[in-house]
């Protein structure tokens, strides 16, 4: 590519604006998105009445928007696990449900 130095800077300024405008790779939690942050995060619920003893599969579990211990992407930390007590039917998982 030929360019004189005037045509360069504007060259390389458009590569800094496009730089700016495409934005950071990491990704943070704003002000404005962290009262609706619970509302539209999805948990992991009971998705089957799980007696205490029972060993969860991924059968077991189902997903919904709400509150709870576990989010969508937490299924390695329970399923395996043995339920210490028995869990209803749509009930989002808690921690002490676990050994």
């Amino acid at each position: 590519m030929s360019a004189d130095p005037d045509e360069m800077k504007m060259y390389v300024a458009a590569i800094r604006e496009s730089e700016v405008l495409l934005g950071k790779p990491q990704k943070t939690i704003q002000k404005s998105e962290e009262a609706v942050l619970t509302k539209v995060r999805r948990i992991i619920m009971s998705n089957a009445v799980i007696k205490s003893g029972q060993v969860i599969t991924k059968n077991d579990i189902s997903w919904v928007r709400g509150e709870g211990d576990f989010c969508a992407g937490d299924e390695n930390e329970i399923v395996g696990k043995t339920a210490t007590e028995d869990i209803s039917l749509g009930a989002p998982f808690k921690k002490e449900f676990f050994v």
